[in-house]
């Protein structure tokens, strides 16, 4: 078989070389994506064959200095395949990784498979989110940090969610992966991993031809959606802060009912676009009551993200104005 290795390449601002380097081991690497790092460094993610597993690949993080020398270099994954198609960093200074896992599938079958790390690469939590029908196929492609501090997700689902054999899959989660349906927690495996480096002479070339092509633009679809039902009220799914939210759906204004009202130290609420639409901070801790009432009557009918935040919690909740 073939082997292949992850390519790096340094260009200045009009395409001319500066360095280029290669990273792998025996067995194929793909760097799938590349992105600068607030510390001027470089973070490679994609797929190694150098796995966990006997019947690997599995997910693959490369982190290196600004002229691409290893800093440190990760693993993973389960027994089974787990790939890697997207990295960002963090608005904590990690990274957060999204693909495909047929270790931790519900059904065996792929899923979208998420790996959250710190900066240094250790793996802080995972997540699986898809069907548990047998031919379910989930894939994430694509993955960004919204501004609630959640994560928006993008891939497809094959011969599952939706009206078609291949449909678009769209998945908003809170900070810590939570999405609501669907998901499922993934006891993942990280190991060090140590490529050579190798600095390469790189050719460059100009010319060929480019092709404007005409775009076909299409209006209607179908959207299928599969976490948006709500219970009268929301509870908090932590055991430290006893929450109701209520009503909900609401119609112009929501109740907030704490417990211990001292806990709570800001309220902010977040459409779906990730606007803030609501914001109350450095909470009066004198109030009479344990409800806070909340206006959102010039708000849209829609979907909004509710965010209590205090001193040992954090939890965002859904809300649904009809």
């Amino acid at each position: 078989m073939e082997e292949v290795i992850s390519y790096l390449i340094k260009t200045d601002s009009t395409g001319n070389h500066v360095w280029s380097k290669a990273y792998g081991q025996t067995g194929s690497e793909e760097g799938k994506v590349v992105r600068q790092t607030t510390d001027g460094s470089y973070l490679i993610a994609g797929t190694s064959e150098n796995a966990l597993g006997p019947l690997g690949p599995n997910m693959c993080l490369i982190k290196t200095n600004s002229v691409g020398d290893t800093l440190w270099a990760k693993l993973y994954g389960g027994a089974m395949i787990d790939e890697c198609y997207d990295a960002k960093q963090t608005s904590d200074g990690g990274y957060i990784m999204v693909g495909k896992s047929f270790s931790f599938s519900a059904a065996g079958d792929y899923d979208v498979y998420v790996v959250k790390v710190n900066a240094q690469g250790i793996a802080q939590w995972s997540k699986t989110y898809g069907g548990s029908a047998t031919n379910h196929n989930e894939i994430g492609y694509s993955i960004d940090q919204t501004n609630d501090g959640g994560y928006i997700i993008s891939g497809e689902s094959m011969f599952g969610f939706g009206v078609g054999i291949v449909n678009m899959y769209l998945i908003k989660t809170d900070s810590l992966g939570n999405s609501g349906c669907n998901q499922g927690s993934a006891a993942t495996l990280t190991s060090n991993y140590l490529p050579q480096v190798i600095a390469t002479a790189t050719l460059a070339g100009t010319g060929g031809n480019m092709k404007m092509p005409a775009s076909l633009v299409n209006s209607g679809t179908t959207q299928t959606n599969l976490c948006l039902s709500g219970s009268t009220n929301i509870h908090d799914l932590n055991e430290d802060l006893s929450v109701t939210i209520y009503p909900n759906p609401f119609e112009e204004i929501i109740n907030i009912a704490i417990e211990e009202i001292s806990q709570l130290n800001s309220i902010k609420i977040y459409n779906v676009f990730g606007q803030e639409v609501y914001s109350q901070i450095n909470l009066d801790k004198s109030y009479s009551s344990n409800k806070i009432v909340v206006e959102l009557k010039d708000q849209k009918k829609g979907i909004f993200l509710i965010e209590l935040r205090g001193e040992s919690f954090d939890r965002t909740f859904k809300l649904i104005k009809q």
